[in-house]
C-alpha cells in the first residue's frame, strides 16, 4: 500500500529543489502547493515518472487545470 509519506518522498526525489533567499533547501511536505514553486515542464516529468513508478495511469490528468 502505497502511503502519502511515499508520495511525498517521491516527489522530493523527482521535483528541483527549492530552496530559500539563504539558499537552504525546503523539503516539499505534504499540503504544499507545487504549482506555486514547480515549472510545468518539471511537474509533466515528474507526473510521467509517477505513473510508472506506482503503476498508475495517469493519461487522462489534464496539467492545464492545474497550471492555468
Amino acid at each position: 500500500m502505497v502511503t502519502d509519506s511515499d508520495v511525498v518522498e517521491f516527489f522530493r526525489d523527482n521535483l528541483p529543489a527549492v530552496g530559500s533567499w539563504t539558499l537552504k533547501v525546503i523539503p516539499f511536505e505534504l499540503d504544499d502547493i507545487l504549482q506555486a514553486v514547480i515549472e510545468p515542464d518539471d511537474m509533466i516529468m515528474a507526473i510521467d515518472k509517477f505513473g510508472e513508478f506506482f503503476k498508475t495511469d495517469t493519461s487522462r490528468l489534464k496539467i492545464h487545470h492545474y497550471y492555468p
